[in-house]
């Protein structure tokens, strides 16, 4: 169990997911989140479903995301990552009804852009770019609705594996 009582408490699990000691780290953090909840550890997703994703949605995920679904699966961390029958493109999500006023320059991403986590309720999203995979966070509440947050999906999981540590 950790136990945060200063700013020097706080663990940063890796630098780049795939350094040496970063499955450790998240492997202790996402437990003991776990434990906090009551909850256990997704099964790891093998390569095959991941290809089957990447196949699904044209496009590859980003290496981060590979490597994380690969050795924790879809885990809590701390922000919700969606199962992979629920990532999709961002313009799908408003297939059915109302859709932001997105400006001109958003309206070129929408399609560009993939849904891989959601904001624990708050109607934000998190996607990720097929090209450059830098992260994107629409903000449902506009007046910008898509704003780039990181440049990986591995410094996203990082910030929310650092965020986490709240709860201890």
């Amino acid at each position: 169990m950790f136990e945060i009582q200063s700013k020097s408490d706080i663990i940063v699990p890796f630098e780049k997911i795939g350094d040496a000691e970063w499955e450790t780290n998240t492997k202790n953090l996402l437990t003991a989140l776990t434990f906090e909840f009551g909850e256990e550890l997704p099964s790891p997703k093998t390569i095959e479903e991941i290809e089957t994703l990447e196949e699904k949605l044209g496009t590859e995920l980003p290496q981060d995301l590979r490597l994380f679904y690969l050795r924790f699966g879809v885990a809590n961390i701390e922000e919700e990552l969606r199962d992979f029958d629920k990532i999709e493109l961002l313009n799908k999500t408003w297939a059915d009804g109302y859709a932001p006023n997105f400006s001109e320059k958003e309206k070129a991403l929408l399609n560009q852009l993939f849904v891989f986590g959601d904001g624990l309720g708050s109607g934000n999203l998190f996607c990720f770019h097929k090209d450059s995979h830098q992260v994107y966070h629409f903000e449902h509440e506009g007046p910008s609705y898509l704003l780039p947050l990181f440049d990986t999906v591995g410094d996203y999981v990082k910030a929310c594996l650092i965020a986490l540590q709240s709860y201890f």
